[in-house]
């Protein structure tokens, strides 16, 4: 994901959920864009751990929301970890992703899948 305008509109997308240690954020893709599928984007902070405890994280992140992508919504999509993320197991990871991914299409549907 490039450019400070998606960036923005996914921080003013009402699309957002909370569910272990990740808050996410869906955006619609801007009009006229030519990508489709979903892009995620991830913001893991130095709170969770060195580098190679954030990496760790987003790998195991990528593979998770990789197994969910057909449940999402084509956007874009922030990913926040909001505590510590590296404690947490494979299965824990995955189901709050499954989770995440379940309120964000709920929501999507509800607003009329605008941000």
């Amino acid at each position: 994901m490039h450019g400070p305008g998606r960036f923005r509109t996914l921080q003013r997308s009402r699309v957002r959920a909370r569910s272990g240690p990740l808050n996410v954020t869906w955006s619609p893709r801007p009009t006229g864009s030519d990508e489709a599928g979903v892009c995620v984007a991830y913001a893991i902070p130095t709170s969770v751990g060195n580098a190679v405890q954030r990496n760790t994280v987003r790998r195991r992140l990528r593979d998770a929301f990789t197994a969910q992508a057909a449940a999402i919504p084509s956007g874009d999509v922030l990913v926040r970890v909001v505590a510590p993320a590296e404690a947490c197991s494979w299965s824990e990871v995955t189901l709050a992703v499954a989770e995440v991914t379940r309120r964000i299409a709920r929501q999507r549907i509800a607003t009329g899948g605008e941000a």
